[in-house]
């Protein structure tokens, strides 16, 4: 059995399982609705965990460790199901991205990232086996503009699709 009290926060890729997360300290975990078994997406850990998103294949994993001043953006291998211990973790950004998306081929991250003093969107190539990134580039700027990427991208994510994104 899982928490007695969890909140969905979306479904796997292949869309079989359901990611949720629960807890003080937030934990996620995965629930497949066939069964009803509940697994834990990380084992023990120093850091809270936000804004966990597989990657289209399924094979890692994106979050932020909010901790202190600093919330940096991780990607972690998945082993076993679960991501992989902090020693394997690669980091992306440190405090400057609010949570990361993935294209749907897993080699680009798309981010809501204030790099550049004002909240635009943002890519960074990723390397197609290691997942480590390279420099991350502007996608679209609005400075000035009489829209804005919502404060709410850290809780909910755009629509990433082979045409574009929707946020």
């Amino acid at each position: 059995k899982g928490p007695a009290r969890a909140s969905i926060f979306g479904w796997t890729p292949d869309g079989k399982k359901i990611v949720f997360w629960y807890g003080e300290s937030v934990r996620y975990g995965l629930l497949d609705p066939q069964n009803q078994h509940t697994q834990d997406i990380f084992g023990e850990h120093k850091y809270p965990i936000h804004g966990v998103e597989f990657s289209p294949d399924q094979r890692w994993v994106v979050f932020k460790t909010p901790r202190g001043r600093g919330t940096p953006t991780w990607i972690a291998p998945v082993e076993g199901g679960k991501a992989a211990e902090e020693k394997k973790w690669i980091p992306i950004s440190e405090d400057l991205d609010d949570r990361a998306w993935w294209s749907p081929d897993g080699n680009l991250l798309y981010l809501a990232s204030r790099r550049d003093g004002v909240k635009c969107i943002w890519t960074l190539r990723l390397d197609p086996v290691t997942k480590k990134p390279g420099e991350a580039s502007p996608l679209l700027h609005l400075h000035g503009a009489r829209v804005e990427v919502s404060s709410g991208t850290e809780h909910f994510g755009p629509a990433v699709y082979s045409g574009g994104i929707i946020f």
